[in-house]
């Protein structure tokens, strides 16, 4: 630790590994259980083909929903795509509508410089979008190898695919993936800087609090430490400070590796457009399952997991 006050810590901070491109199924073993880097590891030409300055021509103009950031969810601005790529490109300013799920407060705002982020646009089984998610052809994909119909059906629906576009410093806050996902982000156009945090060290930390980095942000300081701000004074920072952390930034054709259960952090260093595509493979198939029937039926699955007969005219299908 170099400096600790009440609402600052700064601790040392590593490179993210960095690797080529894996040209086999072994290159690929080699690397995939570790958070890495995969320099120009883009390898789908619809993905390739995507920037600022074609992607207006390339994406359907529709009504989209801006959020503030990954943890600032209840507020939802409303905008068009096309305005809104305009927007992070300090092309234009927007005058837009929002409201509040939880207060109710509806309101106008003319939006200038503001970091807002457009999370929440994912596949939702549109045809031209789809193409554009595909993991790298390097990745072993259960999903694509064993659940076509799944795939189809509700992978590339509304909780597994993802568009992250915003402007210069949009983020999102440390979290680990939904339902034991591996994932892949691929950068299309500008940088990202990434925070990593492995699984055994945050884990630690969310299985006290599940909301302990909401409002904690990351920044590089000199001597690559991390600068770790919790901005509403209300969190224990010395939990922090043994933590392993790791950081990297993340140029177009890049692309992160995420394995299941890794914390991250991610913030737009400039105009940003990356996609992602949650994947299951050997290593996290069973957690994965679960966790899904956990969602859908929790007293199918508690009775599973103490051992007891299921009562199989109540099971998940209905």
């Amino acid at each position: 630790i170099t400096k600790m006050t009440t609402n600052t810590i700064t601790i040392n901070c590593k490179d993210v590994p960095r690797f080529d491109r894996p040209e086999s199924k072994n290159d690929w073993n080699k690397i995939k259980g570790s958070c890495c880097i995969i320099e120009n590891g883009v390898t789908n030409n619809h993905s390739l083909e995507l920037s600022f300055d074609t992607i207006k021509d390339l994406l359907p103009d529709q009504e989209i929903q801006l959020n503030e950031s990954l943890d600032s969810e209840d507020k939802i601005i409303l905008s068009t795509f096309s305005d809104y790529v305009d927007f992070c490109q300090n092309k234009k300013n927007l005058t837009l509508n929002y409201f509040d799920n939880v207060t109710g407060v509806t309101g106008r705002h003319t939006f200038t410089e503001e970091p807002i982020y457009l999370l929440n646009y994912n596949v939702n089984h549109h045809p031209t979008l789809r193409k554009y998610v595909e993991n790298p052809e390097y990745i072993e994909d259960w999903f694509n190898k064993y659940m076509p119909i799944y795939k189809d059906m509700i992978v590339y629906g509304k909780r597994h695919t993802w568009f992250f576009i915003g402007p210069k410093g949009t983020k999102s806050e440390m979290h680990t993936d939904h339902d034991f996902v591996h994932t892949t982000i691929q950068q299309l156009d500008g940088r990202k800087r990434f925070f990593i945090i492995p699984d055994k060290d945050i884990n630690l930390i969310l299985n006290m609090d599940q909301e302990y980095f909401k409002y904690i942000e990351f920044k590089l300081a000199e001597d690559k430490n991390c600068t770790i701000t919790d901005t509403k004074g209300t969190k224990d920072l010395s939990l922090l400070k043994n933590i392993r952390l790791y950081y990297s930034d993340l140029e177009p054709r890049d692309v992160i590796n995420i394995p299941s259960n890794c914390g991250h952090y991610a913030e737009s260093l400039s105009p940003s457009i990356s996609v992602s595509r949650d994947f299951i493979d050997e290593r996290n198939i069973d957690l994965y399952i679960c966790s899904i029937i956990s969602f859908i039926s929790p007293e199918f699955t508690q009775q599973a997991l103490e051992g007891m007969p299921v009562d199989q005219s109540n099971n998940i299908m209905k």
